[in-house]
Order: structure tokens, then C-alpha cells, then sequence
């Protein structure tokens, strides 16, 4: 942005596999602009014999799964959310350093779409508990929060979840004003719905029962009608 064009070889204090990029942004740092990066991490390889699995058939539920591998105790699938901070004109080791914010089942993270390329301090996402093929439940992080954990929210029984997203009020200020869209599906029967949540409480402000079968995806997409049809995807 201050018109340095220069090609920079960054290499971090760490490797890891990621997915998915949460949120990146420009901060003031003492060797000049820094760029915080953070992700949703592994320290093993994700493009495991299940990864693959889903993503060669795409998931499935249970009455009509063609996915090939067993259900996995969410314990063995904790991922990392790991913030990076790159400082393209520091030397030597400085120029990134990556550090576990903490640890948890989860992956599909969001933020408020107003926060991107921001500093932000709430992270929505899928998440696991049990022996699980697919996500069953949401949670919100507060990375300004070291104690006390997670808020979680469960879909009723026999329900797995798909990625939230997260919708600001109309005219909010506060970063977690407004609501979470989360479509759930049930593994034993055709039954689709769609949970909208309180993106500050996770308390359930309704669901709805959708009138056709809809397909567990890996992504979703809100279209903003009241900013002039703007479109937040992941």
C-alpha cells in the first residue's frame, strides 16, 4: 500500500497445513506496517484417507452415505487457530512468527463479513463432539477471552451442522450484533432445516423447516439486500 513492490522470501517460524484463512490485516508494528494472518491449522497432514473421502463424494448422511470411512472421536480431529504475523522489512526469524491461539474440534471459521481486513474479535464455526463424520454443533470464540471457553450450540439430536454465517444487523456497530445462519441436516432421515442463532448468545431465534432435501456443502453464501444486494461469501 505505500507503494513497495519488491519481491519479499518470507520464511515462518513454523509449518503447518491449513484450509481455510480466517481474517488477514494490516497493523502498526515496530519494524513498520505488519500483516496478521490467521488460520485454521493442523500440524498433520489434513489430506488424509477421510479429507479425501469427502471430498471425492462430498458428504453424505448416514440413510444415503457413500462416504467410505468410519466416524472419528472429534478428540483425533482437533485443529489449531494459528495467527501469523508477517514483517516484510524485519531480518532473519522476525520476518514471521506463527503462534497457537488455542486448540479445539472445529474448522469452517467466520467473522462478521463488516471485520474483514480488520482487526476482529469474534470467530464463528463448525465443531465436533463424539465419534462424528461431519460437525454437529457451533461455537463462538472470543479471542480477547483466555478463561472461561467457548459459547457452544448443539442442533437438536441426530442433526450435523454446515457452515455458519454470520449476518450483521442492519446499521450495527458492535462486532457480534446481529445473527448466525447455520444450515443442519439429519443423518437418519430426509429432514433439511435452517437455524438462525444470536451471533452474541448463540441462543436459537428460530428454525426453519426447509420444504426440499438440501445437500450438505462445504461453503455457504449470504446475499445482503439491504447494502445494494452486496454478496459476503467465504
Amino acid at each position: 500500500r505505500d507503494g513497495d513492490r519488491a519481491q519479499h522470501d518470507i520464511v515462518c517460524n513454523d509449518s503447518f497445513s491449513s484450509f481455510h484463512i480466517v481474517n488477514s490485516f494490516e497493523r502498526d508494528g515496530e519494524d513498520g506496517v505488519e500483516v496478521v494472518v490467521d488460520s485454521v491449522a493442523s500440524d498433520f497432514g489434513m489430506l488424509n484417507d477421510r479429507t479425501l473421502d469427502v471430498f471425492q463424494h462430498g458428504y453424505k448422511p448416514a440413510w444415503a452415505r457413500h462416504n467410505t470411512t468410519e466416524a472419528t472421536d472429534a478428540a483425533d480431529i482437533t485443529y489449531i487457530y494459528k495467527r501469523c504475523v508477517l514483517r516484510p522489512r524485519a531480518a532473519g526469524d522476525g520476518m514471521c512468527e506463527c503462534s497457537n491461539m488455542f486448540t479445539h474440534s472445529f474448522e469452517f471459521a467466520v467473522i462478521n463479513p463488516l471485520f474483514r481486513m480488520t482487526s476482529h474479535r469474534f470467530v464463528w464455526a463448525a465443531a465436533a463432539e463424539g465419534r462424528v463424520l461431519w460437525t454437529n454443533r457451533l461455537v463462538k470464540f472470543d479471542l480477547e477471552q483466555s478463561d472461561g471457553g467457548p459459547r457452544l450450540w448443539s442442533p437438536p439430536k441426530g442433526f450435523v451442522t454446515g457452515e455458519p454465517r454470520m449476518v450483521p444487523r442492519p446499521g450495527s456497530r458492535a462486532e457480534d450484533d446481529g445473527v448466525v445462519l447455520v444450515y443442519i441436516t439429519n443423518e437418519s432421515r430426509p429432514d433439511s432445516r435452517l437455524a438462525v442463532l444470536d451471533a452474541a448468545t448463540l441462543e436459537q431465534v428460530a428454525m426453519v423447516q426447509l420444504h426440499v432435501d438440501m445437500p450438505m456443502l462445504l461453503h455457504g453464501v449470504f446475499q445482503d439486500r439491504a447494502r445494494e444486494g452486496v454478496i459476503f461469501p467465504n
